[in-house]
């Protein structure tokens, strides 16, 4: 590095310093801490590589690359770097903030015994994938030909009221979401007005996620790791907060070897609900 040199008034001496010893390097560990809180992942792990105090307030158990790579771990997540990954560009991504970190950490209200890192899914959906806007008919398009390495899948049943009403509504706001990995315990065979209730009581803001938001993260968990998250055996369906047509509620699920449906039915089948929250 090369020096600097500080001229004392009083005296006229001149003090030379070297650049390496930045006053960064001096701060305490909870203004890094606050500082690295505002990163992104990637940009987390470049810093983690800088010096041995980075390293360690980066590992911190309160930062995201802790508790990411346990959501990994469980197959919880479906972060930036997967969309990239199997399907193309997808913007600017929202850092991951200390309220969702908090949920995370947070007792599962169902298993006070688990975390909702356990339990949930942590998805980021963008506004666009590939250049595209984010609609369920472009995601169906998407995921058929994901790039190299990933699983394609589709939409077994596609029903035409939904696609038609609901098709093209693009997402907005590209945001992170946390959603149960399964319907709540007591809520399927419960009337959509129940249903959405018990959602809404998971937590606060919580609510049941849009058919866009139910598909997205089924589709891209397929995608990426082949997993069938409301699968066909048992088969299971989440109902969905879109206004129903014709009274039959939406629901999004029985996910089989050949895709999974964006449907709609009575009351009285056998749906539960997911609880979801958007960030």
């Amino acid at each position: 590095m090369d020096p600097v040199s500080h001229a004392d008034p009083s005296t006229g001496q001149v003090e030379v310093k070297s650049r390496s010893s930045a006053p960064i390097n001096d701060l305490p560990e909870e203004i890094l801490f606050r500082t690295f809180s505002y990163l992104r992942l990637s940009e987390l792990s470049v810093c983690a590589l800088t010096c041995k105090k980075w390293h360690q307030v980066a590992h911190d158990d309160s930062l995201p690359l802790k508790i990411l790579s346990e959501l990994e771990k469980n197959n919880g997540y479906i972060g930036p770097e997967t969309l990239k990954r199997y399907i193309g560009e997808i913007g600017d991504v929202p850092p991951l903030t200390g309220e969702i970190l908090k949920e995370l950490e947070s007792p599962d209200p169902e298993n006070k015994e688990k975390k909702k890192k356990e339990t949930h899914i942590l998805a980021l959906i963008p506004e666009t994938m590939n250049k595209t806007e984010l609609t369920l008919n472009s995601l169906n398009e998407l995921v058929q030909k994901p790039k190299e390495g990933g699983n394609a899948t589709k939409y077994l049943k596609y029903r035409k009221e939904i696609k038609e009403k609901y098709g093209d509504n693009p997402y907005s706001n590209t945001s992170w979401v946390l959603m149960t990995k399964d319907v709540l315990n007591g809520s399927s065979g419960k009337t959509r007005e129940n249903q959405l209730r018990m959602a809404s009581e998971h937590g606060k803001d919580y609510r049941a996620p849009t058919l866009l938001e139910a598909a997205f993260i089924n589709a891209m968990l397929f995608v990426s790791k082949e997993i069938r998250l409301f699968g066909n055996a048992p088969w299971i369906y989440t109902c969905c907060q879109d206004e129903p047509i014709r009274e039959l509620k939406f629901v999004v699920g029985g996910f089989a070897p050949s895709g999974f449906d964006v449907d709609n039915c009575c009351e009285n089948y056998d749906v539960g609900v997911a609880a979801l929250r958007k960030f």
